[in-house]
């Protein structure tokens, strides 16, 4: 894991400021830096190294081809690495360290842009061209790596992340509103857009190449929305077997490590299986990792703590209470560049730097509610669509009622699923957002077809889309790397994904059981009890904390003063909501939280 940078500028660079730009991103790549420009002083790459595979300063980068012709700086890993140095091998290629950089340049010289439907991992990377003077860009399938750039009309500049972008001088970036009331209604920002109008996110999948430093042309190598075929025909028995070894696989390739590795078990269904496959392959030396929260409501410790034991693990439990939290809620809000809802960032900020004190690489659980049919917002779709034949009379009835049956009126006399998701998922409705926002309001425009006939795998592909690259990805990627942590995803393996949007409904949702086969899979390791508990999400007691020791930031930043001062939102509209919520209505503290992040990220970003 790394932080990468890099300006393309028809003027002359300062080395200086892309050593600037880069010691931004130290947090990503505590282990080394390093600065490489061209000797015409108009292309520059930056690197961050964290140092993972082969930890010897000759893996370092910006890396050089043996012909001088290309110069790479990438973060991530590749995962089969070790099967591409073979083959490359066996082309003549000879390698001078075993880290998987030089096999990915290698493979890049072979193949050229083709070498991405060879790889497994997860990776953003920047190659330049000193022949044809080109800058080539690409992200993997999922988007579990992140890269962002900013382009005028004179100057390209990309980076890990934003911060390293707004550190370099001639980067004039300007606030962009649509994508902000995108984020107020959705509590992130989706692909390509970010909080600024002339910086972007690289999408997911994509690869991208500069010839002049104002133009960049972007193509997708890959999508899961030609995953979903049906094409599974085998018995259950079978079917558990195949995900058995494809899981299996995935795990084992994400073991391989120069440095020490655990696991985060939260004793859900995804991270139980996930930590028991790799507790196979390591033959019970895995470390585990898990926060507890004082308040039991959200507290389920307990059955990450039973899950160790079955499964003979060496774990640890990390507790973390509400005066604690505050100080890791600075750091979520201040850390992550653009405005972010999804408060589990406390707690993956709390266990990242926990875990980081013992392990360099953690694996995580997460992706299988969106492969498998997790959220309760799958079974939603389902009763929507099978009600939506009432929805004329409904309707108005269920609007009159409290929010939850309210939102039920509105997904049943809504027009496509795009709306639908966007009901069901949104903090505010669109017609709320109207209302709300003072500027003309645009809902953002699901652009991937749902190519799927069953409403809950339309909406888990609007989730593996958009919401698992723009909030889920970025929350792990952000919080971990805040410590130097690198943490690696098995179940997002693109063959396990693929696999599992390929395999008709029953085998993801039975009758009231949901990842019905990852259970099923799990039931091998664990008793019956323990795979089929309640589900309980990665969340914080948020609407107590609000209530206490949180209740400041609702004066701090829902006042009138810092409302009107940006104007994005109606400050009579916000002050209503602050009073319902203060006078004891329940169900507020999302939208309330997203306000407050929107008006916190102003005050740092807008001034």
């Amino acid at each position: 894991m790394c932080g990468i940078t890099g300006v393309v500028s028809i003027n002359p660079i300062d080395r200086a400021a892309v050593e600037k730009i880069t010691l931004m991103l130290a947090h990503r790549g505590p282990d080394a830096q390093a600065v490489y420009l061209t000797p015409e002083q108009t292309v520059a790459l930056g690197h961050r190294r964290l140092s993972i595979i082969d930890l010897r300063d000759a893996a370092n980068q910006p890396m050089h081809s043996p012909t001088g012709r290309y110069t790479l700086v990438f973060n991530g890993e590749i995962y089969n690495y070790e099967i591409l140095k073979k083959e490359l091998q066996a082309r003549g290629t000879v390698f001078k360290t075993t880290s998987d950089t030089e096999v990915l340049l290698a493979a890049y010289e072979a193949w050229g842009k083709e070498a991405l439907n060879r790889l497994e991992g997860m990776f953003a990377l920047a190659i330049y061209d000193h022949r044809n003077r080109s800058l080539f860009l690409a992200r993997d399938r999922v988007g579990k790596k992140p890269l962002y750039y900013y382009q005028s009309q004179n100057l390209f500049v990309f980076a890990s992340e934003p911060k390293a972008i707004l550190a370099y001088p001639a980067c004039k970036p300007k606030i962009n509103t649509q994508a902000l009331l995108n984020f107020l209604q959705l509590g992130y920002i989706p692909e390509p857009l970010t909080a600024w109008q002339n910086i972007h996110k690289l999408p997911a999948a994509c690869w991208g190449v500069v010839t002049e430093p104002g133009k960049i042309q972007i193509n997708s190598y890959w999508s899961i929305n030609g995953q979903v075929n049906y094409d599974v025909e085998e018995d259950e028995i079978a079917v558990t077997n195949r995900l058995s070894e494809l899981l299996s696989n995935a795990v084992k390739k994400r073991l391989r490590s120069d440095v020490p590795l655990g696991a985060l078990l939260s004793g859900g269904t995804d991270s139980s299986v996930v930590c028991a496959l790799a507790n196979e392959h390591l033959k019970g030396k895995l470390k585990t990792f898990n926060i507890a929260f004082t308040d039991a409501q959200f507290n389920e410790s307990k059955y990450a703590e039973r899950v160790a034991r079955v499964l003979g693990t060496d774990h640890h439990t990390f507790s973390l209470t509400a005066p604690e939290a505050v100080g890791y809620m600075h750091k979520y809000l201040g850390h992550f560049d653009e405005p972010f809802a999804d408060t589990s960032a406390i707690p993956t900020l709390m266990v990242s730097e926990k875990t980081r004190q013992q392990v360099t690489v953690a694996l995580t659980g997460d992706g299988g509610d969106e492969l498998f049919l997790g959220y309760g917002s799958y079974r939603w779709a389902e009763r929507i669509a099978t009600w939506q034949w009432a929805g004329k009379a409904m309707a108005p009835l269920l609007s009159k009622m409290p929010r939850a049956f309210s939102k039920a009126g509105q997904m049943l006399q809504a027009n496509s699923p795009q709306e639908i998701f966007t009901i069901e998922q949104g903090f505010f409705t669109n017609t709320e957002m109207q209302k709300l926002s003072i500027a003309s309001y645009s809902p953002f425009q699901f652009l991937h077809p749902a190519n799927s006939k069953a409403p809950a795998e339309r909406q888990a592909l609007f989730d593996f889309n958009y919401y698992l690259p723009d909030d889920l990805l970025v929350k792990v990627d952000r919080a971990s790397m805040y410590y130097g942590l690198e943490c690696r995803c098995p179940l997002l393996d693109h063959e396990v994904a693929a696999y599992a949007f390929a395999l008709p409904m029953q085998y993801k949702m039975r009758g009231r059981v949901q990842k019905y086969l990852l259970k099923k899979l799990l039931e091998r390791y664990l008793p019956h009890e323990l795979v089929h508990r309640p589900k309980w999400g990665f969340g914080v007691p948020l609407e107590s904390w609000l209530r206490t020791d949180l209740a400041y930031l609702i004066e701090e930043y829902l006042n009138s003063e810092i409302v009107n001062r940006y104007a994005l939102v109606h400050a009579k509209e916000v002050n209503k909501l602050v009073t319902r919520f203060n006078t004891g209505e329940s169900g507020l503290y999302h939208r309330i939280w997203v306000l407050i992040a929107l008006h916190f990220w102003l005050t740092q970003h807008a001034r």
